[in-house]
């Protein structure tokens, strides 16, 4: 079954209807969390592949010594795909004890990045049907508001101060559900730093 919707997806990378309802029947029918990561991973690889083709093929462009590199391209309809997967893997492994959930986090975030700066504010609102408090205010909040992550998308100030907005009240919200100390310190860190930017 796994084989048939890779060869299903690659053969749908030109077609968005029909990538569309790949992605829907992969849903529906793949139970496995870790097939569903793998399945993640693999649009995720194709649809950076596809991205550095067309930014190689684009050799017009020539950025001044010393300049920032522009903003990376819309997410290509695979690199959603690869994020709607991943968001499904995340929420299935919530609850129960995952070996690879650590991983499964951090590629998430990543996926997010790439995707561009709405699918970093969606995690960070819905936050609370994808992530523990700790992983939330760890992994996923540290990463996206690092320095590294605003620069990579060329975020304007008005972007920044959403983004911000954001951690804050994702600090908040964590605050609320954990009562341990080092949680407690942790979430402190994650509210001083959105104060930053």
């Amino acid at each position: 079954m796994q084989l048939l919707i890779i060869i299903s997806f690659s053969s749908s990378l030109g077609d968005i209807h029909r990538l569309q309802t790949v992605l829907e029947v992969s849903q529906r029918h793949i139970r496995s969390a870790s097939h569903l990561f793998k399945l993640a991973q693999d649009a995720f690889r194709h649809a950076l592949s596809q991205r550095e083709a067309a930014k190689a093929a684009d050799t017009t462009t020539r950025l001044p010594v010393g300049s920032n590199p522009p903003p990376p391209p819309p997410a290509p309809p695979l690199l959603k795909a690869a994020l709607q997967l991943g968001l499904q893997v995340t929420r299935l492994t919530l609850s129960s004890v995952n070996w690879r959930r650590r991983e499964i986090v951090r590629w998430l975030v990543t996926c997010a990045v790439e995707a561009g700066f709405e699918a970093l504010l969606s995690l960070m609102r819905s936050w609370s049907g994808l992530f523990a408090p700790a992983e939330a205010t760890g992994p996923v909040a540290t990463t996206i508001m690092s320095h590294a992550t605003i620069a990579r998308l060329g975020l304007s100030f008005a972007e920044q101060d959403e983004l911000a907005a954001c951690a804050r009240t994702l600090a908040l919200q964590c605050a609320n559900e954990v009562s341990t100390m080092y949680h407690t310190k942790k979430i402190i860190q994650i509210y001083l730093l959105s104060l930053r930017n």
